[in-house]
């Protein structure tokens, strides 16, 4: 019986985790960014990966544990997921609108594995349109950084929980663009 449990609690610990992201939570300061731009409403599409690269930016591993998004699986559909709740909360989101928000993530990078600091760099091109025309159209990308620990108790937390930090970056940076906030107008 003892050998079994062994074998069992090995098997277990070769097998790794699965974690979900937690499911995402609005900046206020980025809420303010986007009221402090004007009274137009934004229908945010869809964010996507590019075709070549929709595995690779998908599959995020923490410490050999699987990190998932909690949106149907999709990192795409998380960066989509925090656009639609930062634009409503903002007063900014309209299903239907002649201004159209899309994107494409090409990057999408956590890294647990330091002794003292996790790191994630979130990338993404953003494109607005007005009626089909083209306003905007940038590669934005944003890093984070935080406090991390050799011990994976630790280490793996914190990377989940600062993940949505990397996100809530990448979108202030999006909001600080004068060109953005321009086209959104």
């Amino acid at each position: 019986m003892r050998n079994f449990l062994f074998v069992l609690a090995f098997v277990v610990l070769l097998s790794g985790c699965t974690f979900n992201a937690p499911a995402y939570t609005v900046s206020i300061p980025n809420i303010q960014k986007l009221r402090d731009v004007g009274p137009s409403k934004v229908a945010v599409k869809d964010v996507t990966f590019p075709p070549s690269e929709k595995d690779k930016l998908n599959h995020v591993t923490l410490r050999g544990s699987s990190f998932n998004s909690p949106y149907d699986g999709s990192f795409a559909k998380y960066l989509r997921e925090a656009l639609r709740q930062e634009f409503l909360e903002a007063g900014k989101l309209a299903e239907q609108s002649d201004l159209e928000l899309t994107g494409v993530m090409y990057r999408n990078e956590v890294d647990a594995s330091g002794i003292n600091v996790g790191n994630a760099s979130i990338g993404a091109q953003f494109t607005v349109r007005r009626n089909n025309a083209v306003k905007f159209d940038k590669k934005l990308s944003a890093d984070h950084q935080w406090e991390s620990s050799f011990a994976g108790a630790v280490a793996i937390p914190a990377a989940i929980n600062n993940y949505q930090t990397a996100v809530q970056k990448l979108l202030s940076t999006l909001y600080s663009d004068i060109e953005f906030q321009d086209s959104i107008k």
